[in-house]
């Protein structure tokens, strides 16, 4: 079996199980592959606009109600440090979309989100300013950099643009 192969029967077993949640090391055994493996599949596929959500229970496809209040929603797997936050931000919002929410895997807790709503440069700078003066980290400095946002904007062309421009600046995961 194709890793393309396995992911999209992974991507299907999860549907088929909704809204339940399937471990990894189950998902290991049926395909015959490591629990590393299927942790690795399931970045992709969140990377490939894949809506799955990691608990500390396991896999579980999203019904996501965003999609109703904007015109399309897809998932970035992005990878930088901290000096590229600013940068990352403002390149989504300037081509016109939303940053809903911020995702880091932890190897402890599993799947940590925030919720973010920045549509603007004002809101960048608003939360650029607020986590700065309290000397906070980004979530992202937990995982070495590694973290997933869920975007909205009006359609697919849009997304697919953000994702270039990230991508361009080495932003996005390979």
């Amino acid at each position: 079996m194709s890793t393309e192969d396995r992911r999209n029967k992974i991507y299907s077993l999860l549907e088929a199980n909704y809204p339940e949640t399937v471990t990894a090391t189950y998902l290991a055994k049926q395909f015959n592959v490591s629990r590393q493996i299927i942790v690795g599949d399931i970045s992709v596929l969140k990377a490939a606009g894949k809506d799955i959500m990691s608990t500390a229970r396991g896999y579980a496809v999203v019904k996501r109600p965003f999609e109703s209040f904007y015109g399309y929603v897809g998932v970035l797997n992005c990878n930088h440090n901290e000096s590229l936050l600013a940068e990352e931000l403002y390149t989504i919002v300037e081509f016109g979309g939303t940053v809903i929410d911020v995702i880091v895997m932890h190897d402890l807790y599993g799947e940590i989100s925030c919720k973010l709503d920045l549509s603007s440069k004002y809101d960048v700078k608003r939360f650029l300013i607020s986590s700065s003066c309290g000397g906070s980290k980004p979530l992202c400095s937990l995982t070495d950099g590694q973290h997933i946002h869920t975007i909205g904007c009006k359609n697919e062309s849009t997304f697919q643009a953000i994702r270039k421009a990230l991508s361009e600046k080495n932003i996005i995961s390979k």
